[in-house]
């Protein structure tokens, strides 16, 4: 299993479908440590649950305030079950003969998991890569976001599904690396113009209008309040700081 879901009803739905598929043993994977990925992890409290090192830190640092609700904000995970099985950088796992990589990567967050499935080339990525854009959160690691976007893209894949997609999309393949592309160039220009005078009111359509002709990536109306909270805390981080090379 990739995440928990976003509430342990959701998780226990899916393990029940599952079982009734005659799945017996499971394996948790998180993607990272945001609220809405981990929630239902009690459901799997029988079963391993994965980690990068630095998704274990975060999760423990922040149990607390994720038990609280005041992470990300509510509803409160209580109680939150942390990973019992940790790697640095890279894990392998195989299901019969079926290969399984775990990758960390610092693109959303540091702990950032993808998993490759190189006999089928596919990457999904977590919420490393989103249709229509990145949801930020830590605005001065944005730069560095960047390099590991494009060193992403030289992995050995074809298709990418995501975690926040369209869904005729994932239907029907999944994206291309030109997914990759657009999330860099909307990173780049975020960070080009934060010292522009009008720069909080941006429209989306100037950050990937040319992504959404290419047919790169789609615009889907709920992320314009995405787009706008991205651009509030790019402003407010890089506000009197010297801008990255």
């Amino acid at each position: 299993m990739y995440d928990s879901f976003t509430s342990k009803e959701q998780a226990q739905w899916v393990r029940d479908y599952l079982e009734a598929k005659g799945i017996e043993r499971f394996t948790l994977v998180l993607s990272h440590w945001h609220p809405d990925h981990v929630d239902g992890n009690e459901v799997y409290i029988d079963s391993p649950i994965v980690a990068p090192d630095v998704g274990r830190h975060l999760l423990e640092t922040f149990k607390d305030k994720i038990e609280n609700g005041e992470a990300f904000g509510p509803p409160g995970i209580k109680p939150l079950i942390l990973p019992d099985v940790a790697f640095h950088k890279r894990m392998d796992l195989y299901l019969d003969d079926l290969e399984v990589e775990l990758h960390n990567v610092d693109i959303h967050s540091p702990d950032s998991l993808v998993i490759l499935i190189p006999s089928d080339r596919i990457l999904l990525a977590g919420d490393t890569l989103e249709d229509s854009v990145s949801f930020m959160v830590e605005f001065g690691d944005l730069p560095e976001h960047v390099e590991n976007l494009r060193r992403m893209r030289d992995i050995a894949f074809d298709r990418i599904y995501p975690n926040h997609g369209a869904p005729d999309v994932i239907r029907n393949g999944g994206y291309g690396k030109t997914f990759i592309d657009a999330t860099v160039e909307y990173i780049r220009r975020m960070l080009a113009r934060v010292k522009d005078e009008n720069y909080l009111d941006g429209k989306l359509e100037d950050y990937i209008g040319a992504s959404v002709a290419k047919k790169w990536i789609s615009l889907y109306e709920p992320y314009r309040d995405v787009h706008r909270d991205n651009l509030k805390g790019v402003h407010e981080y890089f506000n009197g700081k010297a801008m990255p090379p």
